[in-house]
């Protein structure tokens, strides 16, 4: 991939992060070394502030405060079975 191609990719994945995902099904795919225990948690992001996110997991009836936006990667899969993957640090407050 060449350095343009890079250049565009990392542009729209910011792009693409800033879009509202609220009421998103999200799964932590990468969390902060200090938050291991935080990959593999999934739920619906309900609400987020600058720092954090919130998630509420359906099937255990959780809600997931706190999970830190920074060093997180959260991944979505869209219709048709797009995957995308959402770095924490571009995510922004949208209310």
């Amino acid at each position: 991939m060449g350095v343009l191609e890079q250049h565009h990719k990392v542009e729209l994945s910011v792009l693409v992060a800033r879009l509202d995902w609220h009421g998103a099904p999200v799964t932590v795919t990468r969390a902060p070394v200090a938050s291991p225990l935080l990959v593999g948690l999934s739920g619906t992001l309900v609400h987020q502030t600058k720092h954090t996110v919130t998630l509420f997991n359906a099937d255990s009836r959780r809600l997931h405060e706190r999970v830190p936006k920074q060093g997180t990667v959260f991944t979505a899969v869209l219709g048709g079975g797009i995957t995308v993957h959402l770095p924490g640090d571009h995510l922004v407050e949208t209310w």
